[in-house]
């Protein structure tokens, strides 16, 4: 008999065009092309209720976000409290199966005692109360900056609620590192991304992509510092809600940007580039676009903290500093992408970021049964 799994979610998943959701999305399609039964609980969060999902999911239930600042003054981080909703916790009583939550967001009720005997995975998709430090970091606005660091601390606080009462499944080594030291109970399964083979084309592009949701903080200050190097380059710069200033800085070094480019277009640009840039300041999680990039484009320059995994730093062209990506830029513009690039790369990315392959390790951690 096939079992049937409760997937609890922090947004919507689809459509699958920024990092958390896409890992959810393409885990749902591994999992049911697997046979496994899902019942889907998400929240509703400047995204619209999805008709797609109900293809992989026996049952889709959406809750509203609650919004309401006066969650900001709770112990518990706003990412978690804003999403309490006890109709969840109703929902998830309806039968004895186990629970799959997203993310620390959605685990307002991981030690609830009406679950306490009830089998349970918390995937992590980041160390939160590091990130949100970073991001904070960043924040040039006095509100949100304060907002961020105390939102990370109350993160810090909140990983106490994790323990080897139920397993967890992390995005990154990095991050299995970091929990392994705390906790017993820790895996590693890589990012889901819908990739089923590498079609990477041989040859050479004309110019290299930087493609980053460019609302995000962090990634708008990389795009404005890969125009500062690469001013005289041939660089295309693609994402979604680019600031005004990086409009306005692009414009004035002639460098092409595109906002808001559709799924299809931004894989084209991916696929045409000679070279994608991921780069981070600081390591956080697993890079979605990273293995988009690998699995469609040609060479990709990222420096170390943005390759999350060991085994994909022989896929890439390593950089160690912003400085050093013009060097980076006009060697990799002079190498034609070979097939003997492309079949190391199937190599990597077919044994270790394989979605198939890595639902089956969540089955086989979950104990649930399958159809073949």
């Amino acid at each position: 008999m096939v079992k049937t799994l409760h997937i609890v979610a922090f947004n919507i998943p689809f459509p699958a065009d920024y990092g958390g959701v896409i890992d959810i999305f393409y885990k749902l399609k591994a999992l049911h092309k697997l046979g496994v039964k899902i019942i889907l609980h998400c929240f509703e969060y400047g995204r619209n209720k999805s008709s797609e999902l109900e293809e992989f999911c026996e049952k889709v239930y959406y809750y509203k976000r609650n919004m309401n600042p006066v969650g900001l003054l709770a112990k518990t981080p706003f990412i978690v409290q804003s999403r309490k909703d006890n109709e969840l916790l109703k929902n998830l009583l309806k039968d004895n199966n186990p629970i799959f939550f997203e993310g620390l967001h959605t685990c307002a009720f991981l030690n609830s005692p009406e679950l306490k005997n009830r089998i349970k995975v918390v995937r992590l998709h980041n160390i939160e109360h590091q990130y949100y430090h970073h991001l904070a970091n960043l924040e040039k606005n006095l509100f949100r900056r304060y907002y961020l660091k105390n939102e990370a601390k109350k993160l810090l606080c909140f990983e106490e609620n994790l323990n080897s009462e139920y397993q967890l499944i992390c995005i990154s080594e990095k991050d299995k590192t970091y929990y392994s030291d705390k906790i017993d109970n820790v895996t590693y399964v890589p990012a889901f991304h819908g990739n089923d083979k590498v079609i990477s084309k041989i040859g050479k592009g004309k110019y290299v992509l930087f493609h980053a949701d460019l609302s995000v903080s962090e990634n708008n200050s990389v795009a404005l510092e890969l125009v500062k190097v690469l001013s005289d380059k041939a660089l295309v710069i693609a994402g979604k809600n680019p600031s005004k200033q990086l409009i306005k800085t692009c414009i004035a070094n002639k460098i092409t940007l595109i906002p808001n480019p559709d799924y299809a277009q931004m894989q084209q640009l991916i696929a045409d580039a000679q070279a994608t840039v991921v780069y981070a300041f600081k390591s956080a999680g697993m890079k979605l676009k990273l293995l988009n990039s690998l699995f469609i484009g040609r060479f990709c320059i990222a420096n170390t903290e943005a390759i999350a995994s060991n085994e994909l730093e022989s896929t890439c062209v390593i950089t160690q500093s912003m400085n050093e990506i013009k060097e980076k830029y006009d060697k990799v513009m002079s190498t034609t992408f070979t097939e003997v690039h492309l079949n190391e790369r199937k190599t990597i990315l077919d044994s270790y970021f394989n979605d198939e392959m890595n639902a089956k390790k969540i089955i086989h951690n979950l104990s649930l049964e399958t159809v073949n």
